[in-house]
């Protein structure tokens, strides 16, 4: 077991799956033998808006919070978020975000 706190930060919009993978997360480290704290911010996220969670683990966790700079894992949902979030990210950290998504173009249908 580290003797340090590991934070994870997952980010997106409503609906995405935000706090449901914060739940698997924190789930699974607990299971793991690890104290685990999580926090989440959704106040729009019924409309879409900006959802983030944060998890943190270890053998000792005293806040739920991700302070600003110290994530050590920056997971986002939607590539938008990014941008948003960066700054919770460590300069150790890892950060993965789903490529940029572009809609297909009008397509006619020529017989």
């Amino acid at each position: 077991m580290r003797n340090s706190v590991t934070s994870v930060v997952i980010a997106g919009l409503g609906g995405q799956g935000v706090l449901k993978a914060s739940d698997i997360l924190g789930d699974a480290v607990f299971r793991a033998g690890h104290d685990v704290k999580k926090a989440e911010v959704h106040g729009m996220s019924q409309r879409g808006g900006s959802v983030n969670s944060d998890v943190r683990f270890g053998p000792r966790v005293f806040s739920p919070m991700v302070p600003f700079g110290e994530a050590d894992f920056l997971v986002v949902l939607t590539p938008d978020q990014l941008e948003n979030n960066r700054g919770y990210l460590s300069r150790a950290g890892c950060s993965s975000s789903p490529p940029t998504w572009t809609p297909p173009s009008s397509r006619t249908n020529a017989a």
